[in-house]
C-alpha cells in the first residue's frame, strides 16, 4: 500500500463528535476541503458530493462571516467603551483644574481686596 496524501488514515472522521466537529471546521475554513470530501465520497457515496459543497456555502460564506461579524461588532463595542472612558477621565482632569484655578483665583481675589482695604486704611 502506497503513501498516498489525499488519504488521511483516519484523522478526520465522523466518530467522534470532537473530531467531527474538527472535521466541519476544516470544511468551514476551506483548508483542504476537497481532500476531506474525496475521502468521503470514497468511503460513503455520493451523498457526501451533495453534502460538502453544501457544507462550504452555508457554512464558509455565511456562518464564517457571520461569527466575524460578531468579532468585529464586539471590537467597535469595546474601542467606544475605551474613549468614553478616556474622555471621561479627561473631563475629571479638567473638572480639577478648574477647581484648583477657581481656589487660586479666589486666594488671589482676597489677596487684591485685603491690598484695596490696606490701602483705603493709609488714605484715611
Amino acid at each position: 500500500m502506497e503513501n498516498n496524501p489525499l488519504i488521511q488514515y483516519g484523522i478526520l472522521h465522523f466518530d467522534n463528535v470532537g473530531i467531527a466537529i474538527l472535521s466541519i471546521f476544516r470544511v468551514v475554513t476551506l483548508e483542504g476541503w476537497a481532500a476531506v470530501m474525496y475521502n468521503y465520497l470514497d468511503s460513503v457515496g455520493y451523498s457526501s458530493a451533495i453534502y460538502f459543497p453544501i457544507l462550504v456555502l452555508i457554512g464558509s460564506f455565511f456562518l464564517l462571516n457571520l461569527f466575524l461579524a460578531v468579532i468585529m461588532e464586539t471590537f467597535i463595542e469595546m474601542t467606544e467603551t475605551m474613549k468614553s472612558i478616556e474622555a471621561s477621565k479627561k473631563e475629571a482632569k479638567l473638572r480639577k483644574q478648574r477647581l484648583r484655578l477657581k481656589g487660586q483665583e479666589q486666594v488671589d481675589y482676597n489677596r487684591h481686596g485685603d491690598e484695596t482695604v490696606e490701602r483705603m486704611i493709609s488714605v484715611n
